[in-house]
């Protein structure tokens, strides 16, 4: 057991070993996907494990490969600039920003590739810090150039430890992020069929009319999306778009398939018997994001009028037409102009609903 001595110091002397620095590809790293030509674009994210005690780093090197797809321009070094280090969690800057240099074919297979040299000082506490590494992509950059960011090596770390002052040699190397591949912002709307062609019941109530997918599976960025025309297509003899009534879009924003929240304003359709098509626009509630390399499905909801006319020739059909959404990247902020994509049921009205019975 220890005691104390006249000097006010224990009987025993505590050494303190030096730390040590763990570095790894983070589960939280983008995944091989898309990305857009833009600012604050993010690569790569790695975990630093601290152990032992505080370190000080003073020097980073980031390392990309390259790839040009062929394009009418060359992506060098010089097209990505303003990169810096961030802590994930809190959102800080810990290094840069710098502009990429040249990598002398450390990493990749010519001079082109990048480096990002980092001078500065932070001290890292024990324990696991997430660190991303963002950067601006210039206008050089087309479709289906790719990129890749690594800490390659354990020399391009400088690290000490805060108590011990000795050197730290980190392990874990190469780090590399995954493989990201420019693409310029993409919306499709799918028109999914359901319900399917079908009756639907003179003063039906919150009837689903039409479902939609709103898909960024080919975006290089999230896609903001703020208002959406939607067309009646009618039969053009005894369809009136004014028995629409009370129509609003719902959204399955969390992926259970519940389309547990209204996005939009309820609106009136306007328009007269024998129109061919009518038009409404929806504006939207709240901003919805649709993920890149992801969608979102929404259904149109609406009551059908007491006095619409039972025809078997009164028919609706909701679609969105090329260029229905109002869209732009999250990234680029660049208005992003939607394709469409298959059809929708066809609705007929009626005074009464059937029942189908097998023996």
């Amino acid at each position: 057991s220890g005691g104390s001595n006249n000097l006010g110091q224990g009987d025993y002397n505590q050494t303190i070993n030096s730390g040590a620095m763990v570095v790894s590809k983070s589960a939280s790293t983008p995944p091989t996907g898309n990305i857009a030509v833009g600012d604050n674009i993010l690569l790569a994210v790695w975990d630093w494990q601290i152990l032992g005690e505080q370190t000080r780093v003073s020097s980073v090197v980031v390392r990309g490969d390259l790839v040009n797809s062929g394009g009418s321009t060359t992506i060098t070094f010089a097209d990505m600039t303003n990169a810096y280090l961030v802590n994930m969690t809190t959102g800080d800057t810990l290094f840069g920003p710098v502009d990429g240099a040249d990598g002398l074919a450390v990493v990749g297979t010519t001079a082109v590739d990048p480096k990002f040299t980092y001078s500065s000082t932070y001290v890292f506490p024990t324990g696991t810090t997430k660190v991303g590494f963002k950067v601006r992509l210039g206008t050089d950059w087309e479709a289906s150039d790719t990129i890749a960011v690594q800490l390659y090596q354990a020399a391009d770390v400088t690290v000490k430890g805060v108590q011990s002052n000795n050197t730290i040699t980190p392990t874990g190397f190469a780090s590399v992020g995954n493989t990201m591949t420019v693409k310029a912002g993409a919306l499709v709307v799918r028109m999914l069929g359901n319900p399917p062609t079908g009756a639907v019941i003179i003063g039906a109530t919150d009837f689903t009319w039409a479902t939609f997918a709103f898909d960024a599976t080919a975006s290089g960025e999230d896609v903001l999306i703020t208002a959406v025309i939607i067309t009646d297509t009618l039969d053009g003899t005894t369809g009136n778009p004014s028995d629409i009534n009370n129509s609003e879009l719902w959204a399955d924003l969390d992926g259970n398939t519940s389309y547990e929240t209204k996005i939009s304003n309820t609106e009136q359709p306007a328009g007269s018997a024998g129109d061919d098509t009518d038009t409404t626009t929806y504006t939207l509630t709240q901003t919805v994001r649709v993920p890149k390399g992801g969608k979102i499905n929404w259904i149109l909801l609406a009551d059908l009028d007491s006095g619409a006319v039972s025809a078997s020739t009164d028919t609706h059909a909701f679609t969105v037409v090329a260029d229905g959404a109002t869209a732009t990247g999250a990234d680029t902020g660049t208005g992003i102009t939607d394709t469409a994509s298959g059809t929708s049921g066809t609705m007929t009205v009626t005074a009464v609903g059937t029942i189908g019975m097998a023996l």
